[in-house]
């Protein structure tokens, strides 16, 4: 199903589902151009909203970055509160009952500002938030860490960075209930800006810090833990030959060491804002992408961060003896033609002239950042009107299966080259067992006689090669 559920909602942060399979989302909503105000909509499994809310006070902007489900089937939501009046934004955190109304709201930060861009439940006690909290204009703004209790009092707080821009913006915990958390950092790194992790205990005291990007901006928006113990990050970044910005995924293990990192997108800007581990044990990623349009894009992927890789052709004949190679292949990103005689090519769709009539094994082998492919097919090259890849332009097979006789119903074409043909059967050790030579007939009749049931291969063939073939079944 889809749903437009309020026309007002101008952005849409984070969705969650409830416990009773319905719905929360929580964002930011406009209110008549000036104020935002942070709205908050249940609905139910099918997506009917049940209730909407909406926090937030005139004379400043609120957003409510995210949502989670206390035990008691109330409502936690970070976000933040700018304050149009005297220039400044907290991190703002409210608790709501089960049909959303208000039970309390505090603030959270300053001097000059904090943000909150993440929330995660530690316990059925303790949340905590992450951000980036600044002292001064305009670059001095560090990662922000606040854990709380469920009364919204303080139970510790962190900030780490340095004399730049750093920040937060998704946390997880470990098994042993560690906290992880990615973001961005321009005070440490080899770059202008390098995607920053950083792993804490549960008082917030930092266990090891990891910076990860090249030269210039690297970005991480979202962390996952993997069934392997690791964690798989998703970003942005404009090195490792992006074009413009792709998207950013980088795999590291238990102890932040990098495995591997992959990138995607296109000839514009590309972001990666959230991934997913999936059941399969995969993942899933999300973003956007920004290029002339705005665009949402999921991409689904295996375990090694890669997408699937099926080498595949179809093709068409420009003439007697050339041939139209499409390459039909699944994320396939290089490709390397053998056209059987010789001749090669790294086009994606090659045209390709032979020179003689004869049946030609072509292949191509497509790669892609992870894998390589290979998909093979005979090409017969044959007198016009000969020139058909599928025995369903060459002869109609029926009944099949069948238990005393099967027809072949065949192509006129066959009878206007003039170049006579013949239908041979063969068992499945390759042994031929009937075979009609010479066939001037549209139409002919093949008795079973004494095959015995199961499965048989047959070939149409002429002087030049085999011009289709396939299975038959004996009932």
């Amino acid at each position: 199903w889809t749903h437009s559920i309020d026309s007002t909602v101008d952005e849409p942060y984070n969705i969650i589902q409830t416990v009773d399979s319905g719905f929360a989302i929580v964002g930011s909503q406009n209110y008549s151009g000036f104020e935002s105000f942070i709205f908050f909509i249940k609905t139910d499994k099918n997506g009917d909203t049940l209730w909407t809310k909406s926090f937030g006070t005139f004379g400043g902007d609120a957003a409510g970055s995210e949502v989670i489900q206390t035990v008691h089937n109330g409502y936690l939501i970070a976000g933040t509160y700018d304050s149009t009046t005297n220039q400044t934004f907290v991190g703002i955190i409210i608790r709501t009952d089960s049909i959303g109304n208000l039970l309390w709201s505090k603030l959270y930060g300053g001097p000059v500002g904090s943000r909150f861009y993440a929330f995660l439940e530690y316990n059925s006690n303790k949340y905590l938030a992450v951000g980036e909290h600044q002292y001064s204009a305009p670059y001095d703004i560090d990662a922000y860490f606040v854990m709380i209790d469920s009364a919204g009092d303080t139970v510790w707080t962190k900030q780490y960075g340095g004399s730049n821009w750093d920040a937060m913006y998704s946390a997880v915990l470990t098994s042993n209930k560690e906290i992880i958390s990615v973001g961005h950092t321009k005070s440490y790194g080899a770059g202008n800006s390098d995607v920053w992790v950083v792993k804490m205990d549960s008082m917030g005291d930092t266990l090891w810090t990891r910076a990860y990007g090249g030269t210039q901006d690297d970005f991480g928006y979202s962390i996952e833990k993997t069934p392997d113990g690791g964690f798989i990050i998703a970003g942005a970044t404009e090195n490792f030959g992006a074009d413009s910005v792709d998207v950013y995924l980088l795999k590291i293990d238990s102890v932040g060491n990098l495995q591997w990192q992959r990138l995607f997108g296109g000839s514009g800007s590309d972001y990666g804002v959230d991934v997913k581990s999936t059941v399969d044990g995969g993942m899933i990623l999300t973003g956007r992408r920004d290029t002339n349009y705005y665009g949402v894009y999921v991409i689904k992927l295996d375990s090694n961060g890669c997408l699937t890789l099926e080498a595949n052709f179809t093709y068409n004949f420009q003439t007697s003896f050339a041939v139209g190679f499409i390459d039909s292949s699944l994320n396939s990103l290089s490709w390397h033609w053998s056209f059987g005689d010789g001749d090669t090519s790294v086009l994606q769709n090659p045209a390709h002239t032979y020179s003689s009539y004869g049946t030609y094994p072509v292949c191509v082998i497509v790669s892609n950042s992870c894998y390589t492919d290979t998909f093979c097919d005979s090409i017969n090259i044959l007198p016009v009107g000969l020139n058909y890849r599928s025995d369903k332009n060459l002869a109609r097979i029926y009944p099949n299966p069948f238990s005393s006789s099967t027809t072949f119903n065949f192509s006129t074409a066959l009878f206007n080259s003039g170049a006579p043909f013949s239908v041979a059967i063969y068992d499945l050790f390759g042994r031929q067992v009937k075979k009609v030579e010479n066939i001037n007939s549209e139409i002919i009749v093949i008795q079973r006689d004494d095959l015995r049931s199961g499965m048989y291969f047959y070939k149409l063939l002429n002087q030049f090669g085999v011009l289709a073939n396939g299975k038959l079944i004996i009932q």
